[in-house]
């Protein structure tokens, strides 16, 4: 009889998973381990169920208690592929590197090693990093490994490592990879930029523009492209918020346990690596990149009718910004930021900025302004692998770039005092006084660390993580020089 129930209810948990009601496979998972507290299919079921629910603590525990049930290689190597996957949103990278290692050596696989290789060039290992991206490109790789496309996308983030050369014989095999019939358009455009990075090496940067071109035609075919709905929400922004907004709804409330620091601009802007130095002070704590405000925002929203930003404008008050601000410092205690200086880095949140200045007056904001050629250019040369769709296409970047750069003049006007611009240019070539400048402006006292901030370990996954291990160079000062006339030709004028 307990065998029967037991039996029925990972049946109904296991089934209620896959629906994607995770309310009612907790609830058939609960009665499960209630039955038999040891039972390794329920073990297993709720540790996936609670890196669902982001309590990443309890489901590396939970995930323990399920490898101690088994003696199955493959299964326990599974089990710590998921510890793996929770330290590192955990922010403990140490621990996520000793979990993807045991996963291997209990039963090797492709995606292990891959992700074990991702993280070692996060972290700032990219030696080890390049043997495994090796490794899995060596391999053979298995049919969910093809439908996943790992070794056209390590050959990708091998390419990408600071430093790597690639020979000859590797740029005729992702050729031939190229031609595989399995390759499909988003392992083709991995392939292309790795291609582009081979060309550009040996300064023939034409080459180097059509794979870049080709890269970016793979990805802009295989998604959806929201480029002229976010150009007409930048639009909106710039004339629904009147000039005398942020006197009249700025909040007086009772300053905060934590003091965020929004890091925002155009991606390839510097972002990252104005992270990389705040976060390399004592006293200061990062979130990585979160979409908090933006969810914050959704919040306020909630049961309001709204279908442009002008309905938004209409509808913000001081109600409507307390509950942003409150539901804004609840998330960010959920992600770990209770006390302190808190680092929230997301780009996009220059869109948000009549939010921030007047939800959270006690928010410091500062805008990472880059050369808009140079800036143009870099995003185009990278491989966005989720968002910035607008980068697939050049005349979209240019346009994106211009809207960004006329919505900061609009919330300039607003907030007069309230946006620190730091000019990436300014920041490469004389980075001594413009870091002293930056902690100033964050009301940080300054410390030696922050200038030597390629030695802060830490975890960071955007497109900038190898470049943030290292000092500061000025290689990416006016990039797009060597390409000026094949980018002229795409645009088809002569901006560049």
């Amino acid at each position: 009889m307990k065998l029967d129930k037991l039996s029925k209810y990972r049946r109904e948990a296991l089934s209620q998973y896959q629906k994607g009601d995770l309310a009612a496979a907790n609830r058939a998972c609960a009665r499960a381990l209630k039955l038999a507290p040891r039972d390794f299919e329920s073990l297993k079921l709720k540790s996936l169920l609670l890196r669902h629910a982001s309590d990443n603590v309890t489901a590396i525990k939970v995930s323990m208690r399920a490898v101690n049930q088994t003696r199955d290689p493959v299964e326990q190597a599974a089990l710590f592929h998921g510890i793996a996957n929770s330290e590192t949103e955990l922010g403990n990278w140490e621990g996520a590197v000793l979990a993807y290692k045991r996963a291997i050596e209990l039963d090797w696989s492709m995606a292990s090693v891959y992700s074990l290789a991702i993280l070692l060039s996060q972290t700032g290992n990219p030696g080890e990093a390049a043997v495994l991206f090796e490794t899995v490109i060596k391999s053979i790789p298995s049919e969910q490994d093809r439908q996943l496309q790992l070794p056209q996308h390590a050959w990708y983030q091998l390419t990408r490592l600071v430093g790597y050369s690639i020979s000859g014989d590797q740029a005729a095999a992702m050729l031939a990879l190229l031609d595989a019939p399995w390759t499909t358009p988003q392992g083709a455009s991995s392939l292309h930029f790795s291609l582009a990075e081979f060309q550009e090496q040996r300064g023939n940067y034409e080459q180097a523009f059509e794979q870049l071109k080709a890269g970016n035609h793979e990805m802009a075919g295989s998604q959806n492209d929201p480029t002229p709905l976010k150009l007409d929400l930048l639009a909106q922004y710039g004339s629904a918020f009147e000039e005398d907004f942020g006197r009249t709804h700025t909040l007086k409330e009772a300053v905060a346990g934590v003091r965020p620091i929004f890091v925002l601009g155009m991606p390839r802007s510097g972002t990252t690596l104005v992270e990389q130095i705040l976060v390399s002070h004592s006293a200061v704590n990062s979130l990585g990149e979160t979409t908090a405000m933006a969810d914050a925002i959704v919040d306020a929203m909630a049961g309001r009718d709204m279908e442009s930003i002008t309905d938004l404008r209409e509808q913000v008050d001081h109600a409507f910004l307390r509950t942003v601000r409150s539901a804004y410092l609840r998330r960010i205690e959920v992600a770990g930021g209770k006390t302190g200086v808190i680092v929230d880095k997301m780009p996009q949140n220059y869109e948000y900025i009549w939010a921030i200045a007047t939800a959270l007056p006690e928010a410091t904001i500062v805008h990472c302004d880059r050369d808009p050629k140079s800036n143009i250019f870099s995003c185009y040369k990278t491989r966005f692998a989720v968002g910035n769709e607008f980068s697939f296409t050049l005349a979209h970047v240019r346009a994106i770039q211009q809207a960004k750069d006329e919505l900061m003049a609009h919330w300039h006007r607003l907030f007069p005092g309230r946006i620190v611009d730091l000019s990436y240019e300014a920041l490469v070539t004389d980075p001594g006084r413009s870091i002293r400048k930056l902690l100033n402006d964050c009301n940080l006292p300054f410390e030696p660390g922050c200038l030597a901030f390629h030695e802060t370990r830490r975890h960071v996954r955007t497109a900038s993580s190898s470049q943030v291990t290292r000092p500061i160079f000025s290689s990416g000062l006016n990039n797009w020089q060597p390409y000026r006339q094949p980018l002229n030709q795409e645009l088809g004028e002569e901006f560049f």
